[in-house]
């Protein structure tokens, strides 16, 4: 599958290799360096799942056949340190690890329209709904509220 890559998308994909200090998924960067390389590699492979998400958004999930690199969400009971950072304009909790499970799963968030798929972020990992806002549809918000009780981004000390 092909993805539109905006400058947008470009900066948000960086928190997901290894020069950002935020929470959450990083990319090997020794099999995918950049962006670029990870859509390549998947430009020929089909999704393991979809998930259809409101505003014409869709979830990718493929699976690799090595690692792609770490997951950063986890469930939230398994985990007693805490802490607060600002991601994309918001606060957002996480938990304080001392390594982030490895991964086969890579999630490409996208925008369908005109009959193109514009890419939004892609992370390793499976897919996880995005953080409650207010213009959600309701049954989607509900499902996002539940999700982020039970589960939280992970970030590795160093």
């Amino acid at each position: 599958m092909e993805y539109l890559i905006t400058d947008k998308a470009i900066e948000h994909c960086k928190q997901h290799f290894g020069d950002s200090e935020k929470s959450g998924s990083k990319f090997n960067t020794v099999v995918f360096p950049n962006l670029d390389i990870i859509l390549l590699s998947i430009k020929s492979i089909e999704p393991k799942r979809i998930v259809e998400q409101s505003s014409g958004r869709f979830a990718h999930v493929y699976e690799l056949h090595g690692y792609c690199g770490w997951s950063g969400v986890g469930k939230r009971a398994d985990y007693n340190r805490i802490e607060t950072e600002i991601r994309t304009g918001f606060v957002t909790e996480f938990a304080v690890v001392e390594s982030l499970p490895q991964t086969r799963l890579l999630t490409v968030i996208s925008e369908f329209k005109d009959g193109t798929y514009t890419l939004i972020t892609v992370f390793p990992g499976d897919y996880a709904p995005p953080f409650p806002y207010d213009g959600m549809l309701p049954e989607e918000k509900e499902r996002a509220v539940s999700f982020w009780k039970e589960n939280i981004l992970l970030k590795k000390i160093n």
